[in-house]
C-alpha cells in the first residue's frame, strides 16, 4: 500500500468499511494510514470484523464466499495499530447494528432488483 502521500502530512485519516477489503495487506493499509498521519494525527475507522474469540471453523463458509482468509479483530487491528505507532483512543462495539445494517441492504437490494 502506497498512497504515494509526503509522509505526516495529513491530521486524519478516515476508512469506512475498506480496511476488511484488503485481506491479507490490512496490516500494511494500516500502517501506510499511520506514515501518512502528522504527529498526534487520528486515524478513524469502521469495519466489518470478527470477534476476538470467533470460532473460525464457523466462519469458514463467510470466509470463502468473501474470499477472505479472515476477517480481522479488534485485538489485531489494535496490534497492527500499535506496531505501526499509533496508539487506541477507543473502540465502539456495534456489533448490535449488524442485522439492521444487513437487512436495510437486502430490502434496497430487493428494491432495485429489476434494474441491477
Amino acid at each position: 500500500f502506497d498512497t504515494k502521500e509526503p509522509d505526516s502530512s495529513f491530521d486524519l485519516v478516515v476508512s469506512m468499511d475498506s480496511f476488511l477489503h484488503a485481506g491479507s495487506q490490512r496490516s500494511l493499509a494500516v500502517r501506510e494510514a499511520a506514515r501518512v498521519l502528522k504527529k498526534g494525527g487520528q486515524l478513524i475507522f469502521t469495519d466489518i470484523m470478527q470477534s476476538d474469540n470467533a470460532n473460525v471453523n464457523e466462519l469458514s463458509g463467510v470466509y470463502k464466499r468473501i474470499h477472505l482468509e479472515d476477517m480481522g479483530s479488534p485485538l489485531r487491528y489494535k496490534q497492527w495499530a500499535e506496531e505501526s505507532g499509533l496508539k487506541l483512543l477507543e473502540f465502539e462495539d456495534k456489533t448490535q447494528n449488524i442485522g439492521i445494517h444487513y437487512s436495510c441492504i437486502k430490502s434496497l437490494l430487493e428494491k432495485r432488483k429489476d434494474s441491477l
